[in-house]
């Protein structure tokens, strides 16, 4: 390469455009009268070398190189060089197609530079290392030697010679470059070390304190929705309690039943008022037919039929909707009616399980009251025998004392006997005259007595019949809940699906039948669709989709023919590029590379297509489009099985670098489709579940279905075995206040007072018996004290403090009971006012 044309314009001395050829390839000399320029010659051309040192060109800036530093006019500096460059084994690094090459520097006011090559604008370094690839290094001290340097050249020492040599050779320019880079690596790595004393100092302890503020406040935020769900829960089941109470009243029972009695009554009225005007209208025709012969008459009757016609069709309406408010009412209190019966069956539990806690509460509180009053009188006895001082004011001694109170409980059980004895022999007496009465009362009332136990058998029967069906009436109510959470879920899903479908709207294949016979299953879909990722490799989606590339959003079908047909005429909104099956094929790498990998990096390289899931029949479109690419775990993993001279296969980083064969790297920051293959991943788990969902829905619709016969049935024998106890309940009211009915009331409390009086009396007995065994132990004792004070002192001491343990173990207990019992009385309250309609209760009147 060597100088063949230079054109200057407006650089120093050159005002106008001035070109100079001819230039020999080996040798030039430039020669002249002083002041004609030959110096600016040589410094033109250095100039476009770009030289730094100004002063080798005599200037001290740039601004200088212009003629007469702009000031005549001109506002710029150009100078251009064209090169030879003909000769290729000597031609700069890149330029080797080029048979010339133009060089062009200009130069503006104010200092600004630039270069042009080629008639592309470039940067310095690039100019300067075109010229240094050929040993043109303008910045050499020695690439220009001037007029005085010859002895000094001459004159140099071994060292500085070798120094020349280098810079003429080229070698030095390394040197420099090295050595900036020596420094440049300093400074970075002091820089680093900077930033790193930074991250660890203030922004590491910052963004812990971030992160410990981030927890505190999600923890909060988690709270506070915890307690607005709670809320709402409390709400929500208090207006639950409240809405029950309110419907089971009583009260709105029996306006239900008399509306319904009223409304009954009106659909028999209106029945009673279509037959008359039936009537009317067969005898208006018979008179129609009768008297044919007067056509005037014929015209009034005619009038007439037509005005109960419309009086007909007006009754028959008003019919079909009381019927149906029937209807509706007794669907209310079927409804009713199993809320009572619900109801009552709960109180009876609780009245039983309260009967059963209460009866052992009582009987450990006498147990324990007779423990307490044991050894109250002990204590007394003993503080009395010791001291000789009654506990009380007026008992002398504890034993005497003892004595007449077993004495006086003896008489008054005695006394209490003989009362008994007496109202007994009264109240059978009075058992004897009523029970004939009684008799005759009943046989008076036979009748009544076999219409009630008819309606008692009618029950049975109805009872029976519901047994059969053996359907429970909550089971619907579960089916009904069940489809209603069902739909709520599928709503739930199918909200979440259109949100991501939203994100992957340009997955939206759309496209119509070519024609009608078009078999759809040729076109198998997206290939983003048509594979799954295994959660355990969700890490490698992002390698996965670069691996995929643009393919990813490419359409399989089954041929060329579909392929066309859809193009054609498939009415497509956008372009899509198509995968025939039947014309692709795909490289799957060999076994012999695929072991290679698994030793260069075990564990740590995966073939792609062995992380993925699809369906056999698009087995070639995978193998195409993932059967040559390896996933790594990192960057050297990656490296090391693409360059290995036994593999060189194509890899992708988890962090979406690209390794190529061929040299070629590619990465940087991950891209910005936002983990595509998760949302898909994510969208064909919400339509499985959907799927799954919707199966168990129309499986809970089909059990509806097939129960509603016996639905159906249930509810008529049970709107039937309703209306017969309603019947019974009325009938047994009547009976009630019949004459038959006081007196056996009469007789059976007869009976019942009887039975209470010999218990009473069998307690008296008792009683007498007790203090009698109680006057013997008294005195028994009395003797024994006598005979031995201190050691039946000691006795009775150890008998109290024994007591007293006892007492105090069963005082918890005796508490944890009565609370107990408390609380079913509470319940059973409440439940019994909100069964009658009590209204508004007050718990303390239970307690």
């Amino acid at each position: 390469m060597y100088l063949e044309e230079l054109l200057i314009e407006g650089f120093k001395s050159y005002v106008s455009r001035t070109h100079i050829t001819g230039w020999d390839p080996e040798f030039n000399a430039i020669t002249g009268l002083n002041g004609t320029g030959k110096s600016n010659i040589l410094d033109a051309i250095c100039f476009v070398l770009g030289i730094t040192n100004l002063s080798q060109v005599r200037a001290s800036n740039l601004q200088d190189l212009i003629y007469k530093r702009g000031q005549a006019g001109v506002s710029k500096a150009s100078v251009t060089i064209v090169f030879n460059n003909e000769d290729r084994d000597r031609s700069p690094v890149g330029f080797e197609n080029y048979n010339q090459i133009t060089v062009t520097r200009q130069v503006l006011m104010g200092g600004r530079t630039k270069y042009i090559v080629n008639g592309h604008n470039a940067q310095q370094q690039t100019v300067q290392n075109l010229f240094q690839s050929v040993q043109l290094n303008i910045n050499n001290p020695h690439f220009l030697i001037m007029q005085g340097r010859i002895t000094k050249v001459l004159n140099m020492r071994p060292a500085e010679i070798l120094s020349m040599v280098e810079e003429a050779a080229g070698t030095k320019m390394f040197e420099d470059r090295k050595n900036k880079a020596i420094i440049t690596m300093a400074k970075k790595e002091r820089k680093v070390e900077e930033i790193n004393t930074l991250l660890a100092e203030d922004i590491a302890p910052k963004l812990d304190q971030l992160r410990v503020e981030k927890r505190v406040y999600l923890d909060f935020q988690k709270n506070e929705s915890e307690m607005e769900r709670l809320n709402k829960y409390v709400i929500s089941y208090e207006y639950h309690k409240h809405e029950e109470r309110l419907n089971k009243t009583s009260g709105d029972n029996n306006k239900r039943i008399a509306k319904m009695n009223e409304m009954q009554e009106s659909v028999k009225v209106l029945e009673r008022e279509i037959g008359k005007i039936e009537e009317e209208k067969q005898e208006m025709e018979e008179k129609m037919r009768n008297s044919l012969a007067n056509g005037s008459r014929i015209n009034e009757l005619e009038k007439e039929i037509r005005d109960h016609a419309t009086q007909l069709v007006r009754f028959k309406t008003k019919k079909g909707l009381i019927e149906s408010s029937i209807t509706d009412e007794q669907k209310t209190l079927a409804k009713l009616v199993i809320q009572r019966e619900e109801m009552e069956y709960s109180l009876k539990e609780k009245r039983s399980t309260y009967s059963a806690i209460n009866g052992d509460y009582k009987l450990f509180k006498q147990t324990y009251d007779e423990k307490t009053k044991e050894m109250m009188q002990t204590d007394e006895l003993i503080q009395t025998l010791t001291t000789g001082i009654a506990v009380e004011e007026g008992h002398e001694n504890g034993y005497m004392e003892q004595l007449q109170q077993a004495k006086r409980m003896v008489n008054e059980a005695s006394t209490l006997e003989e009362q008994t004895t007496m109202k007994i022999a009264h109240l059978k007496r009075e058992l004897a005259e009523a029970e004939p009465r009684a008799a005759r009362a009943l046989k008076e009332s036979q009748g009544s007595l076999i219409e009630l136990e008819k309606k008692k058998t009618e029950i049975k029967e109805f009872e029976k019949q519901l047994d059969k069906l053996n359907w429970n009436p909550e089971a619907e109510t579960s089916l009904t809940e069940r489809r209603r959470k069902g739909q709520e879920m599928i709503d739930e899903l199918i909200d979440r699906k259109e949100n991501l479908s939203r994100k992957l709207s340009n997955l939206d294949f759309e496209y119509s039948n070519p024609h009608p016979d078009f078999d759809r299953s040729k076109v198998k879909g997206l290939v983003a669709e048509l594979f799954s990722i295994d959660k355990d490799y969700y890490d490698s989606a992002t390698a996965i989709e670069i691996c995929a590339g643009g393919k990813l959003f490419n359409v399989v079908v089954e041929n060329e023919k579909v392929g066309a047909q859809l193009l054609n005429k498939g009415r497509l909104r956008r372009r899509w590029t198509l995968i025939p099956l039947n014309k692709i094929q795909g490289l799957k790498i060999s076994a012999s590379k695929l072991a290679a990998a698994e030793k260069i990096a075990p564990g740590k390289a995966h073939l792609a297509l062995n992380l993925i899931g699809y369906d056999d029949e698009v087995h070639h479109a995978m193998e195409w489009i993932f059967g040559s690419t390896f996933i790594c775990e990192d960057a050297a993993t990656a490296k090391d099985v693409t360059f290995n001279k036994d593999i060189r296969i194509k890899s992708v980083t988890l962090q979406g670098d690209i390794y190529d064969p061929h040299g070629t790297l590619s990465g940087g920051s991950r891209p910005n489709s936002g983990g595509i293959l998760i949302q898909i991943q994510e969208l064909n788990a919400i339509k499985t579940e959907i799927k799954q969902h919707q199966d168990e829905l129309d499986r809970l619709d089909e059990e509806i279905r097939s129960s509603q016969k016996v639905i159906k049935k249930y509810r008529e024998y049970k709107q039937k075995l309703d209306l017969q106890s309603h019947q019974l309940s009325l009938l047994e009211q009547r009976m009630s206040k019949s004459s038959h009915a006081q007196l056996a009331t009469r007789v059976q409390s007869l009976k019942d007072t009887i039975k209470e009086q010999e218990n009473t009396l069998h307690e008296a007995r008792k009683g007498k018996e007790k203090s009698f065994s109680d006057c013997r132990r008294i005195e028994n004792e009395m003797n024994e004290f006598n005979n031995n004070k201190d050691t039946k002192l000691e006795e009775m001491a150890k008998h109290v403090e024994e007591l007293k343990i006892l007492l105090r173990e069963n005082a918890s207990k005796m508490k944890e009971m009565q609370r107990a019992v408390q609380t079913y009385e509470l319940e059973i309250g409440i439940s019994y006012q909100i069964h009658h309609g009590m209204g508004v209760f007050q718990p303390y009147l239970l307690l």
